[in-house]
Formats: structure tokens, sequence, C-alpha cells
């Protein structure tokens, strides 16, 4: 699995030959460049009204924007193109948190965003439906976040919910035109606090992704390998769609750029993990594995297991 954009004839014709599938990856809410140019009402603002500042490498970006959608829709539309993988994964299709450190431990991220753009589609979700958006007001993001949080939490925690089921939708329409499955990567915490915290709801998303990916990594989350099966099956049972967990590697400083991964992970306990999660994948409780990060030594496996990645990780994702 590697950024979309890089999946080209050459590496294609490259892994063909040494047996892998290339699987694509496509970043959509999140911007890692803070000289971007980017359309006004992109940036999150919290209920004070000041834009949410970067956390480490994270600059979550605002869904729902018309202009900024198009645009993520035109590149991906020129991306798959060009590439040649049949399935492609959306990643940071979510309402800005960078939940490696806000949602560890019960946590939950910063709440947004309160810019006048998202006001504004909030007040003509409400109206759509009958509901009274009194005092949601575009210009005033304390007042609106207050009204909110008194009186609107569940249509805020929906209109959230939809606008992120829009866009996957209107991405993977994009992609099952190219003749190309559409995979999700899906915060890992449980449904109520996913769908409250980010906006991601596999009971609506099922209808328009094939696969999604739990990004289980055991040291950020805390997760054990039982624990992260287990977010796995949550999803698969509500989505009725195939699953696949994060194996982490290594929390190892030089591979993260400095950022925090978690605490110290040993090859030990990687391999434990990896073993445990792979039992999962014979036993049809997970559809697949994914490793990471992939510049990491991949951990040594039960030796009574094949050795070889490709043909191990067997099921609907390989």
């Amino acid at each position: 699995m590697t950024k979309l954009a890089v999946i080209e004839g050459d590496l294609a014709a490259i892994a063909a030959d040494a047996g892998i599938r290339l699987v694509g990856s496509f970043t959509c809410y999140s911007d890692h460049d803070p000289a971007s140019r980017l359309p006004d009402g992109t940036r999150p603002v919290g209920p004070d009204g000041v834009p949410l500042s970067a956390m480490e490498w994270y600059r979550g970006l605002v869904p729902g924007d018309p202009a900024f959608d198009d645009q993520l829709a035109d590149e991906l539309s020129r991306q798959i193109r060009d590439a040649p993988t049949d399935l492609v994964f959306l990643d940071f299709a979510r309402w800005p948190g960078h939940w490696e450190l806000e949602s560890r431990h019960g946590g939950s991220p910063r709440r947004a965003s309160f810019d006048p753009g998202t006001l504004t589609r909030f007040r003509t979700y409400l109206a759509q439906r009958g509901l009274d958006g009194d005092g949601i007001d575009p210009s005033d993001a304390a007042a609106s976040a207050q009204v909110i949080a008194e009186r609107l939490a569940d249509p805020w925690t929906a209109f959230r919910a939809t606008t992120i089921t829009d866009i996957v939708t209107r991405l993977a329409t994009i992609l099952r035109e190219a003749g190309t499955a559409t995979g999700m990567f899906l915060v890992p915490v449980d449904h109520e606090r996913r769908r409250r915290d980010y906006g991601q709801d596999v009971d609506e998303l099922a209808a328009a992704v094939d696969v999604f990916a739990v990004m289980t990594y055991q040291a950020m989350t805390g997760l054990d390998a039982e624990s992260s099966i287990h977010l796995a099956e949550e999803t698969s049972l509500r989505a009725r769609r195939p699953v696949i967990a994060m194996l982490q590697t290594t929390s190892d400083r030089r591979l993260s750029d400095g950022h925090d991964w978690g605490p110290t992970r040993s090859p030990d306990q990687a391999a434990a993990d990896g073993d445990a999660l792979d039992t999962a994948v014979r036993a049809g409780r997970l559809a697949g594995l994914c490793l990471f990060p992939g510049e990491a030594p991949m951990p040594s496996f039960d030796p009574n297991l094949s050795t070889n990645p490709v043909t191990r990780l067997e099921g609907p994702i390989r």
C-alpha cells in the first residue's frame, strides 16, 4: 500500500514481477504543508473562533467546503486515470482530529469546526429537516458552539456524519467508474465515538465502501491484539463489509521523524501481536492485515506459518 500518486507503470511492473499487488491511498482532509494555498474555509476553527493549531505533523482540514471538495474529486479523477491499481483507500476522510494523541485513553479531539462555511451549511441542514436553527450564527463561532452544545448536539453529530458520507460516496463513484474498488481508513475507537468525534458512520458508509481498515496501531492506541480484532469485528458486523486491521511493527522515533508513536515496542511484542492477528485472519475474524510502517523491518512470525507475507496474508485483501 502506497500513495496513489506514485503508482505508475514502471512501479506496477516491478511489483507485478515480484508477485506484489499495489494498493493506493488517497488523502482527503489533511494538509502537512503550512505554506499550502487552499480555498478559504478549509482551516478548522475552534469554539473560540480561533483556527486550530497544528499538532505534531497533523493539520486537519474542514470537510464539506464546495470548492475544496471539487478540487479533491478532480485530483482523484486525475490520479486514478494514470494508476494501474484496482483498490484505493481513502485516508483522512473525517473531521479534524489528531487521534493518535487526542483519542488515546478515552480522550476526544478538539471541537471543530465552527468556521462560517460549516455553520452556514449546518443551518441549511437544519432547515431542510424542519429543525430550529435559531442561534446558529456563522459570524459568531462562540455563540453557535454554545447553542450546539446545549440543544443541537445530536443534529450536529448527524450533520457531520452526513458530510463525510457524501464526500466518500462522491469519491467512491469516481473510483467505481474507473473500475477500482474503494477502501477507507477508520479511526480506531468504537462506533459511537468514531461517529461523534470524527463523523465516520460505517452504517451509512457501507453503501459506498467495499473494504474498511481500522487503524489499530497498538503502541499509539494502547490496544492489544484482541482489542484490535474486536474493533475490526464490530465494524464488520455493522457494515457487512470486509475489514482489515493494522499491526504496528515499531514506534522507533527514527522512522516517525521524532513524533510520538507510543511507548517503545520491541520486535517480540510486534511478533506476538502479529501471530494473534494472523491467526484471526486464518479464522475468518479479519479479512486481512496491514503492517505499519512499511519502512520498518518485518517482525518474525510463528515459524510454523508461511514466511512469505504475500501468501500468508490470505483473504479478500492480498
